[in-house]
């Protein structure tokens, strides 16, 4: 779960970068996009129409499952272990937001015709290099 919340969080970091690059120069948008929470990305992306309400559903809901196993947000002090049917689930949905991150990307990168340099920088610029 972790790690495709790495990977979903990476997706839509990287295309608001796209996304603002578009307008500003590569350190401008890196500024632009750390300024905004991820929920305010996801809508971002769905107001660009980069992203469809099922997948920013899906993006969310994962969102949420992590939130709630990892941030403590329940009412004891311990980290529950949910049954193996909320196990389930909570995989499954991050296995739809991780395909549904990935697609946003593809469709992003294809929408606007980046070549393999620009590509490059707009990784390096997510990734902090």
């Amino acid at each position: 779960m972790i790690f495709s919340w790495a990977a979903v969080e990476f997706n839509i970091q990287f295309c608001v970068i796209a996304e603002f690059r578009r307008h500003y120069n590569g350190k401008t948008s890196k500024f632009l996009s750390r300024k905004m929470r991820f929920k305010e990305q996801v809508n971002f992306l769905l107001d660009n129409d980069d992203l469809t309400e099922v997948e920013r559903s899906h993006i969310m809901q994962h969102r949420d499952d992590r939130v709630k196993l990892f941030h403590k947000l329940t009412e004891t002090r311990f980290l529950l272990s949910p049954s193996d049917p909320e196990q389930d689930e909570k995989m499954q949905n991050a296995i739809k937001a991780k395909k549904d991150s990935d697609h946003v990307r593809f469709k992003v990168t294809n929408k606007i015709g980046f070549s393999r340099e620009v590509v490059t920088e707009i990784f390096k610029l997510a990734l902090d290099i």
